[in-house]
């Protein structure tokens, strides 16, 4: 879905509306708050559940594939990424020549499901 709310003199209100209708259907804001606690930090940030929030990115992510396939291709792919300064985790990699990451990305036909950075080692 592509919005475009460049529509001239038109008010510009009338997104807001469209992306609350939009949420209010697929449900993000809902699924995405029970990934947080009501806890704040001192820092004033909400504590967060990583594997909650990576069920329901993957669970979004199923969402976009058809619903009938009788099958579905999983693409597993790493690419490296090199670093530029001394990031944490980084790991000379050989066959790229330099410090890099090497994240994992799942992907099912235009749809990323996964991506994991990872280190090169």
């Amino acid at each position: 879905m592509v919005a475009d709310f460049s529509g001239g003199t038109l008010s510009s209100d009338g997104g807001a509306l469209l992306l609350r209708q939009i949420d209010a259907s697929l449900g993000l804001t809902r699924t995405s708050a029970g990934c947080f606690s009501n806890k704040a930090t001192l820092a004033r940030k909400l504590p967060h559940d990583p594997a909650k929030v990576e069920a329901c990115l993957l669970i979004r992510g199923v969402r976009c594939l058809p619903k009938h396939a009788k099958e579905i291709v999983l693409d597993l792919d790493s690419m490296g990424h090199l670093l530029h300064g001394l990031q944490e985790g980084r790991h000379y990699n050989d066959y790229y020549g330099d410090y890099c990451y090497l994240p994992l990305y799942i992907v099912a036909g235009d749809v990323v499901l996964w991506a994991q950075l990872r280190t090169s080692d």
